[in-house]
C-alpha cells in the first residue's frame, strides 16, 4: 500500500508540471490535481488503518 501511495504522490508532481510547462489546460489540471488529491487522502487512509490493525494483531 505504502508503494501505491508514493506513486499516487509521484503523479500529483506530474501533473503539476505538466501544468506549470503549459502543457495542461487549467480546467484539465484542476479536475485531475482534485482526483489525485482524493486518491492520495483515500490510500493515506487506507495504509493507516491497515498499519494500526497489524499492530493490534
Amino acid at each position: 500500500m505504502s508503494v501505491v501511495l508514493k506513486e499516487a504522490n509521484e503523479t500529483g508532481c506530474w501533473l503539476m508540471l505538466l501544468h506549470d510547462s503549459d502543457y495542461l489546460r487549467e480546467h484539465i489540471y484542476s479536475t485531475m490535481k482534485e482526483e489525485c488529491d482524493e486518491l492520495i487522502r483515500l490510500l493515506a487512509r487506507i495504509a493507516k488503518t491497515t498499519k494500526e490493525k497489524l499492530k493490534q494483531e
